[in-house]
């Protein structure tokens, strides 16, 4: 007969594995928009809000920038008791920063409120989503990163693992070592006798008077 303690343990094993086998992964998607994206100025009233199935979407950008392949920026709305997805990772990183409202956000299995003016950094891989848990509409901004630096997704059971490779130093390489100019005079073996050459210690001879 199994004793409360152990079955206690063996159902929340189950449901850990349960969880990490349910994350989605999340596929990438190139920018809808070809321009760079130029500093911009964005109003709040010119958003056009979407319906959702949860709630409301505003989409912000979705372009190439200067330094990044793609940046996504959009406005979600979830009404009360809505989830943003289900628990879903992907390789490129994400902020998100809340409007008003009340959220349950998850991190890898753990769970935070987040209120108004709480931010929130996902990183590459790192399986999250957001739960509207208060009674009335709640709003976030969420912007995404996405660069050729971007790792690949691991596999849910394990960890890659690290790279056998060693990286390369960046110091910058050593100049050649110069070769004596022909314009040295060589000393002759006799300079270099005379120079190297102990002094005498032959006595002198009494001089005489």
């Amino acid at each position: 007969m199994k004793s409360p303690l152990l079955s206690l343990l063996l159902a929340s094993a189950l449901a850990a594995t349960a969880q990490q086998t349910a994350v989605v992964v999340a596929t990438y998607a190139p920018p809808k928009e070809s321009t760079i994206l130029a500093s911009t100025f964005v109003d709040w009233d010119s958003l056009i809000a979407k319906p959702t199935a949860a709630g409301q979407a505003r989409q912000v950008f979705d372009n190439p920038t200067r330094t990044l392949d793609k940046l996504e920026v959009h406005v979600s709305t979830l009404n009360p008791g809505m989830e943003s997805h289900p628990v879903h990772r992907h390789p490129w990183e994400e902020i998100i920063l809340v409007k008003e409202g009340d959220f349950e956000v998850s991190i890898n299995g753990v769970k935070h409120h987040a209120g108004p003016g709480a931010m929130i950094f996902f990183a590459a891989n790192d399986p999250h989503n957001a739960k509207n848990v208060g009674t009335t509409p709640a709003t976030y901004y969420v912007i995404n990163f996405v660069t050729d630096l971007q790792p690949s997704a691991p596999s849910p059971a394990s960890s890659p693992p690290p790279s056998s490779t060693p990286t390369p130093s960046r110091r910058p390489p050593l100049p050649p070592a110069r070769a004596p100019s022909s314009s040295a005079r060589p000393r002759s073996p006799s300079s270099r006798s005379r120079a190297t050459s102990p002094p005498s210690t032959r006595a002198k001879a009494p001089r005489r008077i």
